[in-house]
């Protein structure tokens, strides 16, 4: 919860010419709250992604407060985040209602970034594989189609203020655990699901994340509030997977 939509044009602008010399081969994502949303698109380069952080369900309806994805596709958004560790433990959202979400996104055409993650008590409890596999159960539940499908792996513990980014090694295993899923869920339509990380994620680690095996890139928060320091994250990640690349 950021920015004005003057604020996010001035973002936009900035941002624009910061990442034009190495952004030809990324494909640059970025979420604002939805009063931003069109002044997003607007000041946006057209390869990039601008989605919404959160849908309602519903098409229409009498839901007080709540944003459609008919509504925020409108507003020419190419995607939607569901199912978002602030959106669980902030708003009770359920298993039940990120999947209904992630339907009616992909019923209106947008693709879906679906966060997953497990609480620190059960990371503790050691059980994080299987509370994340199923949740990917259940938000998927009903999908056919994944090619519009992204999975974000953000723990609650890592998001926020408060959040300790996780041990590179710990996120490749679950990269891996999640691939698991997918390809067992959706054949070998599953290999093409595009897994990101997020969580605390800034200059000093991006790089870790950027290249670790079934991975397709990050999740950036509170280091992405700054274009400038947007720009050094995204650089940093971005000479990462070059090297990984040229080294392959």
């Amino acid at each position: 919860m950021h920015q004005t939509p003057q604020q996010t044009r001035a973002y936009m602008r900035a941002l624009r010419k910061e990442v034009s010399a190495f952004t030809d081969d990324v494909t640059l994502w970025l979420a604002p709250p939805f009063t931003s949303l069109q002044a997003a698109v607007e000041e946006s380069d057209p390869r990039w992604w601008i989605g919404a952080q959160n849908i309602h369900f519903a098409d229409a309806g009498a839901y007080t407060g709540e944003v459609s994805a008919a509504m925020v596709k409108a507003c020419g958004a190419r995607f939607v985040m569901v199912g978002h560790a602030e959106r669980r433990s902030l708003f009770g959202e359920s298993e039940e209602m990120v999947n209904q979400k992630v339907l009616s996104a992909l019923r209106h055409g947008l693709g879906v970034m679906v966060c997953v993650g497990e609480p620190l008590v059960v990371k503790q409890a050691d059980a994080g594989p299987e509370y994340v596999a199923q949740q990917l159960k259940r938000d998927l539940a009903g999908v056919s189609d994944v090619s519009q499908v992204w999975v974000l792996y953000e723990p609650i513990w890592a998001v926020g203020a408060g959040g300790v980014a996780a041990d590179p090694t710990y996120v490749a295993q679950m990269f891996a655990h999640v691939r698991e899923v997918l390809l067992a869920r959706f054949g070998r339509d599953g290999e093409a699901v595009r897994i990101l990380y997020g969580g605390s994620v800034d200059e000093s680690n991006c790089a870790a994340y950027a290249c670790l095996p079934h991975g397709a890139g990050i999740g950036v928060g509170r280091a992405g509030l700054d274009p400038a320091q947007f720009t050094r994250v995204l650089r940093a990640a971005w000479q990462a997977r070059q090297q990984l690349s040229t080294a392959r």
